[in-house]
This record gives structure tokens, C-alpha cells and sequence, in this order.
């Protein structure tokens, strides 16, 4: 176990995967339990509003954070 974990903190694009990976796992554990994003379904914009510094990714039909949905998401994959 020692000698793998050596082995991937040595090749750069093994260690930016495991990282990668890792961050998503973290998000998704922290959306699921509800800390991350409690009420993604809340309105916080108009109807497709353009990404601003309040939405960074804009809204959808509904009003919600597209980037708050892409977080969730996380969720099912």
C-alpha cells in the first residue's frame, strides 16, 4: 500500500487524478448529507438569467443556480 501510494505522489498525472477524484467524492458526500447546497431547488434569479458574480453559471427556466444543479448532480453520478 506504502510503495502505491509512493508510486503516484511520483507521476504528476496520477496524483492530479487522485485529486480530481477525490474533491468529487468529498462534494458529493457533503451534498448528500446537506451541507454543501440544502435547498437547490429555491429560485435565486429570473427566468435564464446570464451568469453574473451572483450566478456564476446563470439560471435556468425556473430561476435556480445552474452551477448549485451541477453541484447536486454530483449526486447521481
Amino acid at each position: 500500500m506504502v510503495l502505491a501510494f509512493q508510486k503516484i505522489l511520483k507521476d504528476r498525472v496520477a496524483l492530479t487524478c487522485l485529486l480530481i477524484t477525490s474533491s468529487y467524492v468529498l462534494v458529493a458526500i457533503l451534498c448528500k448529507l446537506g451541507i454543501v447546497v440544502a435547498n437547490w431547488a429555491e429560485a435565486v434569479g429570473g427566468s435564464y438569467a446570464a451568469p453574473s458574480s451572483d450566478l456564476w453559471l446563470g439560471a435556468d427556466i425556473f430561476g435556480r443556480s445552474v452551477l448549485i444543479k451541477t453541484i447536486v448532480g454530483t449526486q447521481l453520478s
